[in-house]
């Protein structure tokens, strides 16, 4: 059982300008709840006890909410600082010593992931779940993926991929391409938030600060796992569900309808 996990959201909240001038966007309700507390509920339900959040001081409220919630569901929580917009990577660098030797779940702290209802209505799998499924079996980071149309690939990271079992569900990653241009993609298979990693993800972050100047660049974490996939088994679980985007202002008006939507969804599948 995997039984630490880690919230990354030390980003300025540009996208989410005005609102994030004052208001850190991972607290902006969805429905009922904000998106800290949909994220901590989530690995609550997949076992987790441990959680840490790598924010930035200026965001009290966040800071706030995490704490609340994760008290709430029975978590034990610490908060560490970003003083420098080092990039995912580096943020993710900060928890190295408290991670030791274990496996642990990565979340960014701007998208959601739906349970399928359909697939069981009474007990639907969440992304934490089918990822600990996927990680059980081959004892290797997995990462969650979706498909994409070719119009698309341009926001995320696209891996490239040979078939790991014969469900069309598991993909052993080769390697992976930041927001390629559409005729440079290598599929339309793309990375969203949500991952199980091994300590070996520090080796890989390690590497690659080891050639850049920390101080003057940024270092996202798909430069890390694309490293790490050329050197090691690594793969991805393409997630049974729905991808709840609130990565920008734009998004927000969608995702709350979304929210409000499936929270009906899920009452009426549980009175059969």
């Amino acid at each position: 059982m995997i039984k630490k996990a880690v919230i990354l959201a030390a980003g300025r909240g540009t996208r989410f300008y005005p609102v994030s001038k004052h208001t850190s966007k991972e607290v902006v309700l969805l429905d009922t709840k904000p998106m800290i507390a949909y994220l901590l509920e989530e690995v609550a339900t997949a076992g987790v006890s441990e959680v840490c959040l790598v924010t930035s001081l200026r965001k009290a409220d966040l800071n706030w909410a995490f704490e609340f919630h994760a008290k709430n569901l029975g978590l034990s929580s610490f908060t560490l600082y970003q003083e420098k917009p080092l990039g995912t990577a580096g943020a993710l660098w900060l928890v190295k010593e408290w991670i030791g030797e274990e496996a642990f779940f990565l979340y960014y702290a701007d998208d959601l992931w739906l349970p399928d209802l359909k697939a069981n209505p009474r007990l639907p799998s969440t992304r934490a779940e089918q990822l600990l499924a996927a990680y059980i079996r081959f004892n290797s980071p997995i990462l969650s993926l979706m498909e994409v149309s070719l119009f698309e690939v341009s926001r995320f990271g696209v891996i490239s991929w040979d078939c790991a079992d014969d469900t069309g569900k598991i993909f052993a990653i080769r390697s992976i391409r930041e927001k390629p241009k559409p005729e440079e993609a290598p599929s339309n298979l793309a990375l969203v938030s949500g991952m199980i990693l091994t300590p070996g993800v520090f080796e890989a972050i390690g590497g690659i600060l080891h050639d850049r100047n920390l101080s003057a660049k940024e270092v996202f974490l798909t430069a890390a796992l694309d490293f790490l996939a050329k050197r090691q088994p690594v793969y991805g679980c393409f997630l049974s569900g729905e991808w709840v985007d609130v990565g920008t202002l734009e998004d927000y008006p969608r995702a709350f309808v979304r929210m409000v939507r499936y929270r009906h969804e899920v009452a009426r599948a549980s009175r059969g």
